[in-house]
């Protein structure tokens, strides 16, 4: 099925592990092919990662950068393990762990050297071969739980 893109439903698929991989393959932090595979208009819809940032929408491949790189600051050794990759029309569902050491700052909390886990959900939508779009779900309360900056829950 072709997408509404332009590019096929797998296409988009490949540009979305691009960009996932772009993130971990960062060179200090820096996301090297971020505006070969993010649109100068993005919208982020949940951007949430970075003290500068507020939850909601921010527009802008500078706050995309932003957002992006503030999870490769906090945590230089990220990865990625892909659980499911869904895509119809225009946009990629992908489901995830994040896995890395927390060694920089991350929500307002300087490093702490501990490894962390954290599951999410992004979905992005593309036009041209680039995310023009992104909305994302995940456990950032376990992510500060981890960290030691969130009380873990205690049962009732």
């Amino acid at each position: 099925m072709a997408a509404t893109s332009g590019l096929t439903t797998d296409q988009n698929k490949e540009l979305a592990r691009q960009y996932l991989e772009a993130i971990e393959n960062h060179t200090d932090g820096h996301i090297d092919t971020l505006e070969e595979l993010v649109a100068d208009d993005v919208v982020n819809h949940t951007p949430a990662s970075s003290d500068e940032l507020t939850p909601g929408e921010q527009r802008g491949i500078d706050a995309f950068r932003t957002h992006a790189e503030s999870v490769t600051h906090a945590f230089p050794d990220v990865s990625f393990d892909i659980h499911d990759m869904l895509a119809e029309d225009d946009r990629v569902m992908v489901r995830f762990d994040l896995m890395g050491t927390h060694d920089g700052p991350f929500m307002g909390v300087e490093a702490t050297g501990k490894e962390v886990t954290m599951s999410g959900i992004v979905v992005y939508r593309f036009e041209d071969g680039k995310i023009v779009e992104r909305w994302s779900e995940a456990d950032l309360v376990g992510v500060l739980q981890q960290i030691g900056a969130m009380p873990e829950a205690t049962g009732t």
